[in-house]
């Protein structure tokens, strides 16, 4: 069987996640811990 690697043409979702992050890490949500940020994103990224 031929093994097929899907490598994304671009890195516009990574981009998009990295901007998403800037905008939610604010200087008035400094103490946010890693994981509210991670579940904040990840419930972002699901509604779309």
């Amino acid at each position: 069987a031929r093994r097929i690697h899907a490598i994304p043409a671009t890195s516009a979702s990574v981009e998009r996640l990295f901007s998403s992050a800037g905008l939610t890490v604010t200087q008035r949500r400094t103490r946010l811990s890693p994981s509210q940020i991670d579940n904040i994103l990840f419930k972002r990224w699901a509604k779309q």
